[in-house]
């Protein structure tokens, strides 16, 4: 089930792999306001793990994930 929320930008991280997903997720939630969504498509397999205990970490709110295609859509608030 999907959450219907107003996205500021979508991007595909397709092919990156931790920790350089990591930091390019860390660079792109840094580039938008506080409160911006972002829908970010990412194919590593240990992306649901690492992301998630990132966002729990972080102060960055991670609303919601679910696969999408080969890969995972993760909807994240700055």
């Amino acid at each position: 089930m999907t959450t219907n929320v107003l996205t500021a930008q979508q991007y595909d991280l397709s092919g990156l792999r931790c920790p350089h997903l990591l930091i390019t997720v860390l660079r792109l939630m840094r580039q938008h306001p506080n409160g911006a969504v972002l829908e970010l498509l990412a194919d590593d397999p240990r992306a649901p793990t690492s992301i998630s205990a990132w966002a729990k970490q972080s102060d960055y709110e991670l609303i919601e994930f679910y696969e999408q295609g080969d890969g995972v859509m993760f909807v994240l608030r700055s």
